[in-house]
């Protein structure tokens, strides 16, 4: 029986890139063309992407750096640009500060 398609991106460079749509560095969008990925495929119904949430105790992300960019307008200083919900209720948001961004993490 068939799983599907066999990616030929390893779950090492995955991970690596998935780190850096984690850690609000980039967005979904370039996320898939790194991976070689069909932009049509939905991030989280990849395969890869739900091994990596569950090896890092991820529950969910939300990035928000395409719908920034896609309005055509800067990202504002302050401006949450990415939130990691991970199991056991921490929560870590991502704020925009000048030319980088800035980790604050809080307890929901």
């Amino acid at each position: 029986m068939s799983a599907g398609r066999r990616t030929t991106v390893t779950d090492e460079y995955a991970f690596t890139v998935l780190d850096m749509y984690a850690s609000g560095q980039i967005g979904t969008k370039k996320v898939k063309e790194l991976c070689g990925w069909p932009e049509i495929t939905s991030l989280p119904g990849r395969a890869q992407y739900i091994r990596y949430k569950a090896a890092r105790g991820i529950l969910s992300i939300a990035n928000r750096i395409d719908s920034v960019h896609a309005k055509g307008r800067r990202v504002l200083d302050g401006e949450i640009i990415c939130t990691v919900s991970f199991a056991g209720g921490k929560v870590r948001h991502l704020r925009f500060v000048g030319e980088d961004t800035e980790y604050k993490e809080a307890t929901s």
